[in-house]
Formats: structure tokens, sequence, C-alpha cells
């Protein structure tokens, strides 16, 4: 990818080798283009080149991973938390009522 003079990307360009002389790769309509080396499609996402799946999903990069890790384990926490609180609450229910939950 090119930048242009005010900082844009220019469209990208890819090349394979077909007999010795390089062919240009005619990129899909969404101006993915697909390498058979990788079996993959390559395109720009938000302004960067990215890896795309044969059915065209974003392969997320090492950093997005990352992110989305963090991201469940925080829900988990989050409906840990939530578990427990229902556990003291319906603790608290059957102690009013006289019954010790330890000796159900």
């Amino acid at each position: 990818m090119n930048r242009g003079a005010r900082g844009e990307y220019k469209k990208f360009q890819g090349f394979h080798l077909v007999e010795g002389k390089y062919q240009p790769i005619t990129p899909t309509p969404e101006g993915k283009m697909w390498s058979q080396q990788l079996e993959l499609y390559l395109g720009v996402y938000e302004g960067k080149l990215r890896y795309f799946t044969a059915d065209h999903q974003l392969i997320p990069t090492p950093e997005e991973k990352a992110q989305q890790a963090e991201a469940r384990a925080q829900q988990a926490e989050t409906r840990a938390q939530q578990a427990q609180a229902e556990v003291n609450r319906l603790r608290e229910i059957l102690l009013a009522q006289g019954i010790d939950p330890d000796n159900i």
C-alpha cells in the first residue's frame, strides 16, 4: 500500500508468478486478493492490510485475540460474582426461615 500526499492509503496490488512472469491478481469486488500460498485473502480493513479467511472473515491480530480473551475473562468474573450474590441472597432467605443451608 502506498500512502498518498494527504496520508490516505492507495489501493494495494498483488502479483503471482505464472510461467516465470508476474501476473496481477484480480481483486474481489470488495478489493480483497486471494493468496494461494497462504490460502487466505488479503485486504484493507480500517486502513491496514489484514488477513481474511476463505469465507471472508477477518482474522484477528494477536492483540485483538488478547483483548477478546480479556473481555471473556471479565464477563466470566462478572457472571461468577452475580452467581455468588444470588447464592448469598438465597442463603439469607433460608437462614431467615430457620433453615441452615449447610445442613440441607
